[in-house]
């Protein structure tokens, strides 16, 4: 048993020291460092859509104009097509 483990420690401290063994470990994490930092600021660099919304009968206007949503926001002051 002493063999082996003097075997396995040898073989280990030289495959440690290779570049290929290095990278092999270290590259995943760096992987998933880039992506989720990408994807954060993706995230948090969005900013919602100023809409319009127009319609022929004010009644519908009114109520058009009440509907929230997270990707877009309602401009109320704009109420002609020009």
């Amino acid at each position: 048993m002493f063999k082996f483990k003097v075997i396995f420690k040898q073989v280990f401290l030289k495959n440690i020291k290779s570049p290929a063994y290095l990278i092999m470990i270290l590259m995943p994490i760096v992987m998933f460092g880039i992506t989720f930092g990408v994807s954060h600021l993706m995230d948090h660099s969005k900013e919602p859509v100023r809409i319009a919304v127009l319609a022929p009968q004010p009644a519908e206007q009114s109520e058009l104009q009440q509907l929230k949503g997270k990707t877009y926001q309602i401009d109320q002051q704009i109420t002609t097509r020009e």
